[in-house]
């Protein structure tokens, strides 16, 4: 390593998965790069290989290095070059062979593979391993460690892993040699996801408790091994599971524009717009949308009072099973009762699409995100608007019944949306006085400055 430490340190900034504007990859990396700059920190992006080329990072340095994004890295080879096909077919055609495979596989695998978002934790306390039949070649720790190299970062600069899976954690310990951290960047890991979902639970190695244990020697020896959650939820689920690992908590970070200045009431004749935001998921709810849809056609969409407007851009290559046929029913709408928004946004287009909308629908699966962050409704109450959440989540610790509804099942969505509807006024007044807290709250130099600030001092 050969940067001097007199210089300013640089963050190198690790987005695997980072293709196009689909998620929030994208403006996450940007309002780190801008933070970063703020801060004198040199900031570098190390980005998928299959990056869109026209996306615009204001002239910092990128480089397209990884050859799988984190959800890729639990597949086995098949399953990554299937889907790799399925990216060049026409959509109707992807989405019928991909149903047929998905079909297949629940013929002939567990069904404790196929839940996506069961984080009950056991009796024992500890995440169920369900050993994989084998595991999948993942290169994350290979090319992250050699773009390390190539770059020649130093004891005063910074590696940001702000998303990573279960295999790609294991394949970056079993690449990373302890000369490396000595003398090298201090290695900040966030974990985003519960420990008990079924893709960290469970692995090759026995699950996410037994690759924190083995992490823990590099983690105490070198101390430039930090790992972190962005709720105090998911810190606490982590810490139980492995109480050696100092799990620290980061800010969830924002930058929405400045608030337009309050208006007051809508205009005559202007509808109220509920908005679903980010993509279309079955963990965040979509399927529930055409239900809310019918619960308020009478008397809001069929009347001109309220209009939803629905990003129903797919997720994921064909989409997933039950969302096909929840956009078809909401297709059924006119525009003006409910507008459908088949493809992802640039950042400025998606911030203005947040300002514009009264109510923000986050339908998501209690179970998945009973710890786990929402960006999208950081971002909605930053903006001062009013936020219809599941109960027992961290989704809904966030807001009061002064501020935004909330619903203890999903057949009772669609009257959670009716309530705020009913009572928009007074949920708008205090949603919006709240929102310059929010704002502050969550600004990204606070991120900055916590990973900068847990690093120790070089030599």
């Amino acid at each position: 390593m050969t940067h001097d430490i007199s210089q300013p340190p640089r963050l190198l900034i690790v987005d695997q998965s980072l293709l196009d504007t689909n998620g929030h990859y994208y403006e996450y990396d940007l309002s780190i790069i801008r933070a970063a700059n703020l801060a004198g920190i040199e900031p570098i992006l190390a980005s998928n290989r299959r990056m869109m080329r026209a996306l615009d990072f204001h002239g910092t340095q990128v480089l397209p290095i990884f050859t799988q994004g984190w959800s890729e890295a639990h597949r086995g080879l098949f399953s990554r070059l299937f889907l790799r096909v399925a990216e060049s077919l026409p959509e109707i055609l992807a989405r019928q062979i991909l149903l047929c495979a998905r079909r297949l596989k629940r013929l002939v695998m567990p069904a404790s593979h196929m839940t996506h978002a069961e984080t009950t934790p056991p009796s024992s306390g500890h995440p169920t391993a369900v050993p994989f039949s084998r595991a999948p070649t993942v290169e994350f720790g290979r090319e992250l460690l050699n773009a390390i190299r190539d770059i020649g970062l130093g004891q005063n600069d910074h590696v940001f892993i702000h998303t990573i899976g279960l295999h790609e954690l294991d394949s970056l310990l079993d690449s990373l040699p302890e000369p490396l951290l000595l003398a090298g960047p201090t290695l900040h890991v966030v974990l985003r996801r519960d420990p008990y979902e079924n893709k960290m639970a469970s692995g090759s190695r026995g699950g996410i408790a037994i690759t924190l244990s083995r992490a823990r020697p590099l983690a105490s020896k070198t101390g430039k091994l930090k790992f972190y959650t962005d709720t105090e939820q998911l810190a606490s689920a982590y810490r139980g599971i492995a109480p050696e690992i100092e799990i620290c908590v980061i800010p969830i970070i924002q930058e929405m524009p400045d608030l337009p200045p309050d208006t007051g009431a809508k205009n005559a004749g202007q509808p109220l717009r509920i908005l679903y935001a980010g993509n279309a998921r079955m963990e965040k709810g979509f399927d529930l949308l055409p239900a809310a849809a019918q619960a308020i056609r009478e008397h809001y969409l069929e009347t001109g009072r309220a209009q939803m407007v629905i990003q129903a851009n797919d997720s994921v290559v064909g989409g997933e099973v039950g969302i096909y046929e929840a956009r078809q029913k909401l297709g059924v709408y006119p525009s003006s009762q409910v507008e459908l928004i088949n493809h992802p946004l640039s950042v400025p287009d998606f911030h203005r699409l947040i300002l514009s909308s009264d109510i923000v629908l986050l339908p998501y699966d209690a179970g998945a995100y009973r710890n786990r962050s929402s960006g999208i409704l950081l971002q909605a109450l930053v903006a001062g608007k009013v936020v219809v959440v599941p109960d027992n989540t961290w989704l809904s610790a966030q807001i009061t019944e002064e501020t935004g509804r909330t619903y203890e099942a999903p057949e009772t969505f669609p009257n959670a949306l009716i309530s705020a509807l009913e009572n928009i006024g007074y949920l708008s007044l205090n949603a919006r006085a709240q929102a310059p807290s929010w704002r502050e709250r969550h600004e990204t130099h606070h991120l900055i400055s916590a990973l900068i600030s847990s690093a120790p001092a070089p030599e």
